[in-house]
């Protein structure tokens, strides 16, 4: 009785709320998916006439993933890419970013959120009916027939398939222990160096001593010189007592080389150095510095770190000069440790040598990456598939739900679950080989800088450049960053505001200023994201935390976590030494929300063995965080491949063996794209670089499962080990086909059970869009192709008379009209008197969103090579494009063979019977028939329809074309 009273003052005040609007709750309404009764553990309710139904309950049943904001009441449900925003008692709601009016907005009743029930439903692209007779919602959902949607599995994401890289761009088997190594022939640093002409000494081991020493903290280190007989003057660092901070210890000498460079030259850093004792399992690291302090901004010509084994080793790195560049420091407290330093040289170069006619010095882990037998390596590809895969169960019932044993069930994977990508940029929209390589190789894109507070085209920027990836094909979005901590990085809009706060030491009016940044940024990105970087490079961004503390930061983690629920909350930085570990347990230690750090793993210096790396990876996930790999990039010199190319290789089996690394992005993955020329798989011109084919041969080759037979036991079970990804399930069994689009994702039950009730091919084909044919050939002219201009237009097609289709075996005939599978979202197909009757009354952007397919197919009646004629009679009856129709014919295989197409042509037609003929070649894996027929307002009429199968006995050149095939 109480809850009863409950729900009538609910009711009342929504009445109160909106004036005179109709509101009752109707237990008699019932809502049907696919013929399915939908339970809800509430009753319906009607309002304004609408029908109304549990919020959760329905984006569930209909494959979506919810996210609810209590701060903001708001829902938003995402399922296949596509974003439904709703809002409590508000009228507006947003289909994409595009808003649209409710006559009947959403409603809290008795706790419970109510949206309506058809509005939700059509935006995400179903067709619904109601039935007057049995107060029934009627839901047709495409979807729900092709995708897996079980509480059992994970949602999935996309049903886009990626034109993934396939065996001809694989250089190496599938087998693990197949990896490729690359073997230099480029001349050592020694060899380099000994062909340079004389240069300028303007700095040596003479001037070792006097030095200035930089300390903070206890005074537990020494700086000494030491005589060799062999190297003569040594300088000897030793480290006691590690600093907080790798700034808290440096040797300098101040003006060390002013007045004795020039902007325009360049200039060559060489020397010796071995670890005596310490360091970090006997290597010991430091850091070497040229800067300036004129500016008081510390700009730096050098700032390279290096890890001296106990042999001695030589180090050769080329700097580029910078004006009042005259301070050298080495940065010495990374460990308890001693180092030596012997025959240091800085030596300039002027006239034609150029930076990269310079030695680079590899060091030792240039030999290590290129060992084929290291232990650490082994045990990594021995560990990817037990991380990386699971086993999986197909379960094949029939429509009473009883076993179906002996079916056959072809399994293959199209998507990993694992987060493979690139940063991305405004070349997505202008150059279409950046976009479509983009949408080939990868699942996964951040914005470089669109994403970012200081952005010029603020939010809006955001979101268009991230959808414009989306559209690419891309899957999953990152979004960088919201915060970073100091003054630079804002808005022009908010820039003085921001300024005045700081400087008159008000933290809440700055503060004020980021929570609303915050909460504009993560509401308008709603859906679109699943990872926001909170806070971006803490350790070298300290402005904030040095004047304020560190309790200023941790409340913009929980204005995210407020902002939008859905996402992984992210900090975000470059180091991968001790300041990186420190500021990460100091912030788990302060209690900061946060699920996933992010590592930009931006190793062009040669010191970061993959040992290290892989330690950080069980240290962070040991703070129960996850570990994202946000801004890959790897190269000593911007034409060493090989360095390039084996570390790479296994930056990224370490990633894949450890349990806590989801994401592996590089920053930037083509030369062409503004950043720094390192990126890992593309040069300026398109050829793939060796970094490239190791890639793609790890991803696309080695761990994934490739197509699969199974069969069913007595029990209708087929189980599995594959790796996490989605999957096209394919079963055939009682003269039925059904092809499932299944997520088998880490953490899941993963069993999908298969029901054989008729065959799903057009629904399958509806909810999978067609992917672009890419090249990824190197661009002969060195630029990227345009986009198309729009196209103009149609004229209708000539009919062609007189051709004779004797002595051919008619496989489909005018009769299979009658038997055809049919989508009707934007209107109705009918069949009488050997006519098939098409209305679109709908114009919409799917040409599949009216459609059919034959159930009829060419199984076991074409082989390859056969020579087919498409033949068939058309007229448009009304509407159209100024008077001209247009549908598209399309005979193709399923998503084993990638749909691949031997007729895809558009046929346009006028308001005369038009006799149109397609000559085609037939394979015996593209068996399946379809019309898509949404091409704007239009109706027609189609007749005659046959398709006649030649054999061998005629060619394709003995018919003429109305169109060509595809």
């Amino acid at each position: 009785m109480k809850k009863f009273l409950c729900m009538i003052m609910a009711i009342s005040l929504i009445i109160s709320s909106f004036g005179m609007i109709s509101v009752f709750a109707d237990s008699d309404i019932k809502v049907q998916i696919n013929g399915k009764a939908c339970d809800f553990d509430t009753k319906p309710m009607i309002i304004n006439s609408r029908t109304m139904v549990p919020m959760r309950a329905i984006f569930e049943a209909l494959g979506a993933k919810i996210t609810w904001v209590d701060r903001t009441k708001t829902v938003v449900g995402v399922r296949n890419q596509k974003i439904v925003k709703l809002t409590i008692n508000s009228p507006k709601a947003y289909i994409d970013g595009a808003e649209v009016t409710l006559d009947s907005a959403p409603v809290i009743v008795d706790s419970r959120t109510y949206v309506p029930v058809r509005f939700v439903s059509e935006a995400l692209g179903e067709k619904v009916d109601w039935d007057g007779d049995t107060k029934t919602v009627i839901i047709d959902s495409d979807y729900l027939k092709a995708v897996a949607v079980d509480k059992g599995l994970d949602n999935l994401v996309s049903t886009y398939h990626r034109p993934i890289p396939k065996e001809d761009e694989f250089k190496a088997t599938s087998d693990w222990n197949d990896l490729i190594f690359y073997d230099s022939d480029a001349k050592s640093p020694d060899e380099i160096f000994a062909s340079l002409p004389e240069g300028k000494v303007i700095f040596d081991k003479s001037k070792f001593m006097p030095y200035s020493k930089i300390q903070k903290g206890n005074d537990n280190t020494t700086v000494t010189t030491r005589e060799d007989p062999e190297l003569g003057t040594v300088l000897v660092l030793e480290t006691k007592e590690v600093p907080e901070d790798t700034a808290g210890l440096i040797v300098k000498w101040y003006d060390a080389i002013k007045g004795m460079y020039s902007t325009d030259d360049v200039m060559l850093l060489k020397f010796k150095a071995r670890t005596v004792s310490g360091g970090q399992e006997g290597i010991g690291r430091i850091m070497m510095q040229i800067e300036e302090q004129v500016s008081t901004k510390f700009y730096k010509a050098l700032f390279e770190s290096y890890a001296p084994s106990p042999e001695w080793t030589t180090f050769y790195t080329p700097i580029r000069p910078i004006e009042n560049g005259d301070n050298f420091g080495i940065r010495f407290g990374y460990f308890k440790q001693k180092i030596e330093v012997a025959d240091l040289e800085m030596i300039v170069y002027s006239g034609d040598i150029k930076l990269e006619e310079l030695p680079v010095s590899k060091g030792a882990m240039y030999q290590t990456v290129a060992q084929k037998d290291a232990k650490w390596r082994n045990d990594a590809i021995a560990k990817i598939p037990q991380v990386r895969s699971g086993d999986f169960t197909v379960k094949v019932v029939d429509k009473d739900g009883n076993p179906v044993p002996d079916a056959n069930i072809n399994v293959e994977q199209y998507e990993t679950e694992f987060r493979f990508g690139s940063a991305l940029n405004g070349n997505v929209e202008t150059k279409e080989k950046y976009r479509l390589n983009a949408g080939k190789y990868f699942n996964t894109a951040v914005a470089e800088s669109a994403s970012k507070w200081d952005y010029p085209k603020a939010v809006e920027g955001s979101i268009n450049q991230l959808k414009m990836f989306r559209d690419a094909g891309i899957k999953y979005l990152r979004g960088h960053v919201l915060v970073v901590g100091t003054l630079s990085f804002v808005h022009p809009t908010v820039a003085d505001a921001y300024k005045v706060a700081f400087n008159q030491d008000t933290p809440d009016d700055m503060q004020k200023l980021i929570q609303d940044h915050i909460y504009e940024y993560t509401d308008a990105h709603l859906g679109l994201v699943e990872d926001w970087d909170v806070e971006n490079e803490h350790i070298t961004h300290t402005t904030f935390a040095d004047k304020f503390g560190y309790d200023l930061m941790k409340p913009w983690y929980q204005w995210t976590r407020e902002g939008d629920p859905g996402v992984k909350l992210c900090y975000n930085d470059y180091k991968v030494d001790d300041s990186f570990t420190n500021i990460v347990q100091k912030f788990h230690d302060l209690g900061y929300d946060i699920d996933a750090i992010g590592m930009q793993s931006h190793y062009d210096t040669p010191f970061a063995s993959p040992e290290d790396i892989a330690k950080l990876y069980e240290f962070i996930g040991n703070l129960g965080y996850r570990v994202k790999l946000t801004e890959y990039s790897c190269s000593l010199t911007e034409d060493d491949q090989v360095y390039q190319a084996n570390y790479t290789r296994d930056t990224l089996l370490l990633a894949l063996a450890s349990e806590y690394v989801d994401d592996f992005i590089m920053w930037g993955y083509y030369d062409g794209h503004g950043i720094k020329k390192n990126a890992p798989m593309f040069d300026i011109n398109w050829n793939k670089k060796l970094a490239g084919d190791q890639l793609i041969d790890i991803i696309y080759n080695k761990m994934w499962t490739h197509s699969t037979d199974l069969k069913s036991d007595a029990s209708g079970i087929a189980t599995f080990k594959g790796y996490y990804g989605d999957y096209d399930v394919k079963v055939s069994a009682k003269g039925i086909t059904k092809t499932i689009m299944v997520p088998f994702h880490k953490g899941f039950e993963n069993v999908v059970t298969v029901v054989m009730d008729e065959d799903n091919s057009l629904a399958y084909d509806m909810v999978t869009p067609d992917a672009p044919a890419v090249d990824s050939k190197p661009d002969e002219k060195k630029e990227d192709t345009k986009l198309p201009a729009e196209e103009k237009p149609s004229k209708p097609v000539e009919s062609v008379t007189g051709v004779s289709l004797e002595g051919g075996n008619v496989v489909i005939s005018p009769d299979d009209m009658k038997n055809i599978t049919k989508t009707e979202r934007a209107g109705k197909i009918g069949f009488a008197d050997g006519v098939l009757t098409v209305d679109c009354t709908e114009a919409t952007t799917n040409q599949q969103d009216l459609a059919l397919s034959f159930k009829k197919t060419l199984d076991g009646l074409v082989t390859d090579g056969d020579t087919c004629v498409m033949a068939f009679k058309v007229r448009l009856l009304s509407g159209g494009n100024s008077d001209v129709g247009k549908i598209k014919m399309q005979v193709q295989g399923d998503a084993s063979v990638n749909h691949r197409k031997v007729v895809f042509a558009e046929v346009p037609f006028g308001k005369e019977w038009t006799e149109v003929v397609i000559p085609f070649g037939a394979t015996s894996v593209s068996t399946m028939v379809g019309i898509r027929c949404s091409f704007g307002v239009q109706k027609f009429e189609i007749k005659d329809f046959q398709i006649v199968n030649f054999g061998t006995s005629k060619a394709l050149t003995d018919f003429p074309a109305s169109v060509k095939a595809k």
